[in-house]
Formats: C-alpha cells, structure tokens, sequence
C-alpha cells in the first residue's frame, strides 16, 4: 500500500477511515456495557490495598499501616495486602509507583482520578505507539494496527480498574516505542526526536519501571534489547538495558524507603481483616495472624528452575488460550493476528520480541501454573496484558484491513455475547463478571474460583470444596437456594476422592417441581413430589457423576492430585409458576447404608397415650456408620417421629429434636424425643427415625427406622372439677 491508497473509493476501502469507524464501535460497545451493567460494588482484588495506600499518601504522608489506617479499612470493611518488614513494622504489599501517580489526580477529582491517571498514561504511551507503528506505514495503516491493537481488546476495561494493571500495559507500550522507533527510520526520513540517545534512555527507564512492578516484566526488557542489539544497535542496547536498571534500582530504593521492604512481592506477607483488626496489635488474634505469615511468602512456589509438571501446565495453556476469565483468543482477540502479521518475512529483532512475548506467558504457564487456577488474577490473561505491546511493537509491515478482519469478527461475537450476558444477568449481581456468566463464555473451561470472582460464594461442605462460579444461587452457611426464574447454577466441586453417587437433600416451596442436574457428560431430570399429609417437594437426590473433567494438584491440596467436577443445578416447577429450592450437599458417599449405618439399643414406644398430651421418649442409638451424627453441621442430623393414622386421615409429623452433642463413629447417642399426641384420638403407626437437614429420613437411605409401631392414642380423661368454697 501507499499513501494514494487512503483516497480510494468508499470509506470501508480507506485504512484510515476503516480504522476510525472501528474505533468507534468498540467503544460504543464498552459504552453500552457500562450503561447496561448495574452500579458495581466496592474495590475488590488488589484494589482495596492501592486505593488505602492512596489515601495514606494524601492523608499520612507516607505508605506505613498504622492506626490510622486501620481505621479507615474497618470504616470500609475492606481487607488489604500487607507485608512485614525487616524492622517488624506493617506496611502496604504492593509497590508504590501507582499509588504515587495516582494520589495527585485522587486528590483534585477524588475517585476519578484513577481512570484519569489510567487514561493519561494511556494516551501518552498511545501517542508513542503511533510513532512506533507510523515507521513504514502511511497513517491509514497505523491507525488500523493501531486501533486492531487497542479496541477489540479487554485493555480499554481496565481504565476503570483501581491498580496498575493498564499502567503496566503502558510502560511497556512506551518503552518499546522510545526504544524502537527510532530503527525504524527509512532512508531519507529526516531525523526525529525519538531517533536521539534520550529517547532510548527515557524507554530504558520506563522498562525498569515496568521490571519493578513485577519482576518477570524484566524479560520484555531483555527482549527489547535483544532487538535493538540484533538489528545492529548495540550501543542502543547497552544504553536501554543500563537505564532499565537505573529505572529498577530507583523504584526499589522508593519501595524500600516508603513500605519497607524493595520487592512487596517477596516480603513476608500478612493482611489485615476488619473482623480481627489490625495485624501489628498485641491482640491474641493479631498475634496467630502475623504467625501464619511467617512462613507463608507471596513468592514461595517460585523458584529458579520451572515446576516442570506437564500436564498441570497443559491445563494452564488451554485455559490460558480459550479459558472463560483468561482466554486469550476471546479477551485479545488481535493477538493471533499480530502475530502472524509479524511472522511474515520477519527478522531477528521481530523474533526477539516475539519470543519476550512468549517467554512471559511460558514463565506463568510453567513457574507458576497453579496461578491459573486461582481466578481473579487472570480475568482477562491480566499477567499477560503487559506482554501484549511487544506484538504490536514486532509487527514490521502494516497488516491489511483483510487481514485482520478475523480479528474484528471475533471481537463482534465476543461483544454481542457479553452484551446478552450483561443484559440477562445484571439484575441478579453486581460483578466485573456478568459477561462470563451466560452466552459464549458460558461454555468456555471453567477455570476461576467464586471467591475470587464474587464474593462467599466458596464453600466446605460435607469435607468437600465447593465453589459456585455465578449469581443464580443464593448461597447460605448451611446450603444454598435455587430459583426457576434464574439460569442454572454452576457449581464446582474439587475433591481429594473419586466421586461416585453425588446426593443432594433438596426441599422446594411447590409440592412438585424438578431438579436439572447436568454435567459434560449427561443432564438428568429428578422428579420432587410432597410426601403423603405434606405440602412441599422434598428429597434425597442421588446423581452418579460423570469422569473428573480436571485433575492435578491444586494450591490447597499439599502436592496431591485432585479432581475437579462442575455441576449446573437448575429448578423447575410442575405446572409453571416461580418455585425456589433450599438444597444441602451431602457428599459422595457410596453405598450410603454403610455411611449412616446404625442400632437401636434403646428406644419403646408406649401402646397408649393421650390425645393432645406430651410423652418424652429416652433413646439410646448407636452410630455404626462412618458419618458422625451432630445438629449444628453442613447437613444436621435430628431425632423426628410421624404419626399416621389407620382408620385415615392426615399424616402428623413432629417438629425435630436436636442431638445433644456430636455422635461419632461407634458413639452413642444418648437423648429425649419430645412427642406431642394427636388431639383426634385412634390408632396411629408411629416411626421414630434420625432425619438429615429435616428432611430425608434415615430410613430412606438405611433401610429401617430406629423404632416403629402401633400407639393407640385414647380421649385424654377430664379434669376433676375446681370447688370453689
């Protein structure tokens, strides 16, 4: 192409225009998720700890946790990031370079100065790039590459974000155009600014910047000088590399001077929770808190020599291309397409960036694979978001509009699937996720933790992790609710054994309705009905699980190899109409009888009593299951008797009664049935039985009740009459 290109007919045929009206879409498109979106909720992440560190600069005139701000957290109920250090006193775990740009824009516009403080690095490292891409391509071309680069991207979302995600972007943006443009000077070009020794000096310290953020940015320093010096400007080379280390050591001397330790990330780590207060205390809490940390390190797992677990990396790469929170196919969809246009007839200084590219994301998917698996962190490949300049930065002839259409197309039905999402699930959550929670990411490989993602939503129920990845269920210490007006629930379920029947207690608000459970492998359909005198659907659900769809040692598992399952548990009711369900996970057990498993060692029930009086029951049970039996856990356990007449009638069902205490493996429970009689007197068949949630009775899934017969329950006699003297 050449420059009359741009006055072809039609303004698709012009890059230029072609560009702009591109440009323009996408960020109509962010614009309608904004608006579409409700209010979010507060910081979350890394956010509470950089906007804390703001406010200790504004306020305290320093970046030391202090009364102060624990005050201000427990205001907010926030938790924070913080490090011990080597003096013992409490500081901010996270470096200060954004919190100190930020606090001057904080302080004039208050909470907009940290888009604003976004969007001002942004654009200046923007307007670097287009020096960069502008070398030996007209500006309808840089305007496309550009725009392809920037827009059909998640790197615009960040400008909302309260930490130094899209500063790092734009660090590396920068500091690759200072250094690089000026290479990329065709012959009888006139010399520019950024051709001069200043330029490359001033990139030099923006990639030392970058390498103090974190320390792996370093290898995209490396690999901008690899360039530099394998295009044959050595001395370039040695100017970058020996400002980036200027640029690294100043940062680590402000670290050190400000929070007290020159690298947050290997500091010993601790943190501060409103409910316990602040860590550096004398309170007992405080003390255990700080002990905890001792040994535990941001940077423990991370050593010189990779982890070398290839199919734990194997999970990684594949959630890191098409994972729902990290796929870089859909989050980046410009990045193939970069690519490839860089790989045609490329040099070695386009390979060198490529491979500093490359060996970024290499680093998170081989040090630190079990990274992936931890949620929040990589919404949208965030580690990989600072690599993503060094593709443009290796593109050296300006793809076409053709060429990089797949790209656009790409980043179109990522859109529209976001917007349905957002639009279907917005009245339920306010999240930064509403987009993975319907549509195409819907069935993109789960790869994210509900903690990190929304809130509580990480449960231990029945010794076994669950997680719940959206809004549809409502979840609850004990259990959860599901609702036939929202979408199936997805839950995850990790665990150290191999699951074979999953069995759920399920109790509706209908007298009939169906549980949809479903998994990669089938989706099954269980009917709920209201037991005979009842009026409410109620059950013991049972579900052979498919195959473990995942399987590898997870952050909490101690090295052991655990499997992961993902469940989508959905709510109909018979007839139509809204229904909702409260359900408990009870476990994998099987066969259940051997888990619930008792004897009745004292337990008689009377022939007569009277009607509407009150008898209490000893019993004495023994536990010969594998399950201890207690009131106050995940799925309870209560003594319960119904009474069912036999001349006809309505079933009597007894309020529950709790255990006094934990009943264990070959334990005997020693306690007191309350029974209240019937008013209407006859003969009733009375079971007495252990229920579990309230619910399901032992019998349904041991095979007999504790005791069980015929009581004939007679008119109560008259009281004698009261004479009055």
């Amino acid at each position: 192409m050449n420059g009359g290109d741009e006055l072809r007919r039609g303004a698709l045929s012009s890059p230029l225009r072609s560009g702009l009206l591109l440009a323009v879409a996408g960020l109509a498109v962010l614009v309608a998720l904004a608006l579409l979106a409700p209010e979010q909720r507060g910081p979350r992440g890394d956010e509470p700890t950089y906007r804390a560190m703001v406010e200790s600069v504004l306020a305290d005139g320093d970046l030391r946790f202090d009364e102060r701000d624990a005050r201000r957290a427990s205001d907010r109920s926030e938790t924070l990031i913080l490090q011990r250090a080597a003096d013992g006193r409490i500081g901010y775990s996270k470096p200060a370079l954004y919190p100190l740009a930020a606090a001057p824009l904080v302080a004039l516009a208050g909470e907009a100065g940290y888009p604003l403080t976004n969007l001002l690095v942004l654009g200046v490292a923007v307007a670097l790039g287009w020096a960069l891409v502008r070398r030996g391509a007209t500006r309808g071309q840089a305007a496309l590459l550009l725009a392809t680069f920037l827009v059909p991207s998640v790197a615009l979302c960040y400008l909302t974000w309260r930490t130094a995600d899209l500063v790092q972007l734009s660090l590396a943006l920068a500091g690759m155009a200072l250094a690089l443009a000026g290479g990329r000077r065709a012959a009888g070009d006139p010399v520019r600014p950024l051709d001069g020794g200043l330029a490359v000096a001033c990139g030099g310290l923006c990639l030392g910047l970058l390498t103090s953020l974190r320390f792996p940015n370093g290898l995209l320093a490396a690999a901008t000088a690899a360039a530099l010096a394998l295009g044959g400007r050595r001395r370039r080379a040695a100017a970058l590399l020996l400002a980036a280390l200027v640029g690294l050591g100043g940062s680590l001397l402000l670290n050190a001077a400000l929070t007290g330790a020159a690298n947050p990330y290997k500091a010993v780590r601790a943190s501060f929770n409103p409910q316990i207060g602040l860590p550096a205390g004398e309170t007992e809490e405080a003390a255990e808190a700080l002990a905890q940390f001792d040994e535990q390190r941001k940077t423990v797992r991370m050593t010189w020599a990779p982890v070398l677990e290839p199919s734990l990396s194997a999970y990684s790469s594949l959630y890191f291309l098409v994972g729902r929170h990290t796929g870089l196919l859909f989050y980046f969809p410009a990045a193939l397409w970069l690519t490839l246009a860089a790989l045609r007839r490329p040099d070695r200084a386009t390979l060198a960036l490529l491979g500093g590219a490359a060996a970024l994301a290499l680093f998170y998917l081989v040090w630190l694979p079990r990274n992936y698996f931890g949620g929040g962190t990589f919404v949208g490949n965030r580690y990989f978001l600072v690599a993503y300049p060094a593709l443009l930065a290796a593109v050296r002839r300006p793809p076409s509009l053709r060429a990089l259409a797949p790209a656009w197309g790409i980043a179109a039905v990522v859109a529209g699937s976001a917007l349905v999402s957002v639009a279907s699930a917005a009245p339920h959550e306010r999240s930064s996720q509403l987009h993975a929670y319907a549509g195409l990411f819907r069935l993109l490989p789960l790869e994210s933790t509900a903690e990190a993602l929304d809130g509580p939503r990480e449960r231990y129920w029945s010794d076994e992790r669950l997680l719940f990845a959206d809004p549809w269920a409502e979840v609850e210490p004990l259990g959860f609710h599901l609702f036939s007006e929202r979408p199936p629930a997805e839950l995850m379920l990790v665990s150290g054994r191999d699951h074979g029947v999953l069995r759920f207690i399920v109790q509706a608000d209908v007298p009939a309705a169906e549980l949809v459970i479903s998994d990669w492998g089938s989706r099954r359909v269980v009917a709920l009905a209201a037991p005979p005198g009842e009026h409410l659907a109620r059950g013991l659900v049972e579900v052979e699980a498919s195959p473990a769809w995942r399987r590898h040692p997870f952050p909490w598992s101690g090295g052991e190899r655990w499997r992961a399952w993902v469940f989508r548990l959905g709510l109909d009711a018979v007839g139509g109409g809204p229904a909702s369900a409260e359900v408990r996970f009870l476990g994998p057990y099987r066969p259940a009888p051997k888990f619930f498993a008792h004897q009745t060692v004292a337990l008689e029930l009377p022939e007569t009593a009277a009607a509407g009086a009150e008898t209490r029951l000893p019993v004495r049970v023994l536990n010969r299951g594998r399950r201890p039996w207690a009131s106050r856990a995940d799925v309870p356990v209560h003594l319960r008797y119904r009474l069912e007449p036999l001349a006809g009638g309505e079933l009597v069902v007894g309020r529950v009664s709790r255990l006094p205490g934990v009943v264990s493996h070959r334990e005997l429970l020693e306690g007191t049935l309350r029974v209240r009689w019937p008013r209407r007197p006859g003969r009733y068949r009375m079971t007495v039985d252990l229920v579990l949630g309230g619910t399901v009775w032992f019998e349904s899934i041991g095979g007999a009740p504790l005791a069980e017969g015929v009581v004939e329950v007679r008119e109560a006699e008259p009281r004698p009459a009261r004479v009055v003297g």
